[in-house]
């Protein structure tokens, strides 16, 4: 709301009255939040506007002879009456923003139109009396009078669009306006333009493909307009682009914009530069894997240890029974010299033969007991143990890799997370189930990510499965790990315990950071988790019937990850 010349009535006190009305009530729309105080102000201000102004008009009148001073009157004491009702209105409760701008908006319209309509005539009166302490002015008819009302609103109008457009170009992203029929840019602000997109600018609006490989920004611009005329429907995209020959993200948002009959004319699109964000998402989910790694690493060292200790271990016994064989040896040593005695004392060859020969044959025998029962048995578990060392120093060298997609075999994987918590597992005597469907394809996922996810996931359950054997000695720990395809390119894992279970209302909050049901949990483990499968587009929920119930935390995954790398 303006104040315009032609809203002068040619009289300085009543023409100064309406000037700082208007001003004082377009100012407070012009603020982003009015506040009490100010609010209040106006409120008291029109409090004694509607007196003192109104008084004002009618004594000018009255001194001069205004012929409509009655009907005048009448319109005073009408919108006194209904301005009390609103004050009484508002005293009776909070008043809202949207309160204030309403009341402020019909107020300033009321006194604009009464200005225009009806306080002109009193201009036009003092006009043709030759009463006038302004400057000159033409008494304007009927029609001039409409007119410079329509040109007033008309003038208030591009003041508001021009304020509309100034606050579409202080957007920190992209707006245009697409119109649905012929594709013509209408409205495009400063982001836009910087972006490519020029105002009059024709898109091509047909149906597209669906969008498999980054496209330059440029070429995007249609999609979201295609998409939600074709939605009829407001749509949120994201799309991977080239801009200024650099991977990007941006994320656009269309609305369908519609006329009174209901018809789609019109598209707003907002297009916002989200490749900082998604960068920062992968340094943080990057950040995660490295503190699963090192957790893992800890835990793989763990398993060379023991591996070591029991190839010491039967090195030690190797070297315990290299003692027997030395004195097998002393024996064997002291035939030869013994032999001879008995011959120079007279013996015949055969009476020494068949003396030496079942000590030979019970030397034999154990010679042949150590060889099977003892070297043979010692060097199969220690090539055992040798290769199991390696087998983990390969899982390791794989996960510590840098996040990238790979196709895995499933089966395989899920072997590798229990060779690596096979420690835990001998120690705790738990029985781990494997339920594997004959269907399962290979998956194109971070593998490193997808093994440490499922580490966790069995480690979750171990420490549920621990915590439940302190609470109840002698019970027996078991695992199941399911895996079946669900529908077209997705596959389903479980993860099922005999452990301490969740209370039911708690399941929702297992997957927050720090958050965790078991003693000596520390709640990153499954959070990491849940952030790796909605990462690739997967699902993760848990179940349990309670306390000592058990759990069953199930996974749904895509098998191709659609995440490209920034």
């Amino acid at each position: 709301m303006l104040w315009h010349e032609r809203l002068r009535i040619g009289q300085s006190l009543i023409d100064d009255q309406h000037r700082a009305l208007i001003l004082r009530i377009s100012s407070l729309l012009a603020l982003p939040h009015i506040s009490d105080e100010a609010f209040n102000g106006l409120v008291e201000h029109l409090q004694t506007y509607v007196q003192q102004h109104f008084d004002d008009e009618e004594q000018l009148m009255e001194e001069v002879g205004y012929p409509l001073l009655e009907m005048h009157r009448k319109i005073h004491q009408t919108f006194r009456q209904q301005w009390v009702e609103q004050v009484a209105a508002l005293g009776q409760g909070e008043v809202t923003i949207a309160q204030r701008n309403t009341l402020l908006q019909e107020v300033g319209h009321w006194i604009v139109t009464h200005i225009m309509a009806e306080d002109q005539k009193i201009g036009d009166f003092l006009r043709q009396q030759k009463i006038i302490d302004g400057q000159s002015m033409q008494s304007p008819d009927a029609q001039d009078a409409s007119l410079n009302l329509l040109d007033y609103f008309l003038s208030e109008v591009q003041f508001q669009q021009e304020q509309l457009r100034a606050v579409v170009d202080a957007l920190p992203y992209a707006l245009f306006a697409v119109e649905s029929q012929s594709g013509q840019v209408i409205i495009a602000n400063t982001q836009a333009q910087q972006l490519g997109l020029q105002q009059g600018e024709l898109l091509t609006l047909s149906p597209h493909a669906p969008v498999t490989e980054r496209l330059p920004l440029d070429q995007t611009f249609s999609l979201p307009v295609a998409e939600a005329i074709a939605e009829q429907d407001a749509i949120r995209q994201e799309y991977m682009v080239t801009h200024q020959g650099a991977p990007a993200c941006y994320l656009y948002r269309a609305v369908p914009i519609r006329d009174h009959g209901g018809s789609l004319f019109q598209v707003v699109v907002t297009a916002v530069d989200t490749t900082a964000i998604k960068r920062d998402e992968e340094r943080l989910r990057y950040a995660a894997f490295q503190s699963g790694v090192a957790e893992m690493s800890i835990s793989i060292l763990h398993n060379i240890g023991n591996a070591i200790m029991s190839i010491m271990n039967r090195a030690e016994q190797m070297e315990e029974k290299s003692q027997e064989l030395t004195n097998i040896a002393n024996l064997l040593k002291r035939v030869g010299p013994a032999s001879r005695k008995r011959l120079a004392d007279g013996q015949s060859a055969e009476a020494v033969l068949e003396a030496l020969l079942p000590a030979l044959e019970e030397m034999g025998g154990q010679l042949d007991q150590m060889a099977q029962e003892h070297c043979r048995q010692h060097a199969r578990k220690i090539r055992t143990g040798v290769a199991h060392i390696s087998e983990i120093i390969k899982i390791h060298q794989d996960s510590a890799q840098q996040v990238m997609v790979s196709q895995f075999n499933l089966v395989e994987l899920l072997d590798d997370a229990i060779v690596i918590q096979s420690d835990l597992l001998d120690k705790y005597g738990v029985e781990v189930e494997l339920e594997l469907s004959a269907e399962l394809s290979e998956l194109s996922l971070p593998r490193s990510q997808m093994l440490q996810t499922m580490i966790n996931l069995i480690k979750n359950s171990l420490e549920a499965i621990a915590q439940q054997m302190q609470q109840q000695p002698g019970h027996v720990g078991h695992i199941l790990i399911s895996a079946a395809p669900l529908e077209v390119d997705q596959v389903q894992i479980q993860v099922s315990d005999n452990g301490c279970g969740i209370e039911p209302e708690k399941l929702e909050q297992i997957f927050r950071f720090g958050v965790t049901s078991k003693k000596r949990g520390t709640g990153f483990g499954l959070h990491a988790s849940a952030n790796f499968v909605q990462s690739v587009g997967g699902k993760m929920g848990a179940f349990s019937e309670g306390v000592g119930q058990g759990t069953t935390l199930t996974i749904q995954l895509p098998v191709r990850s659609e995440q490209e790398a920034l």
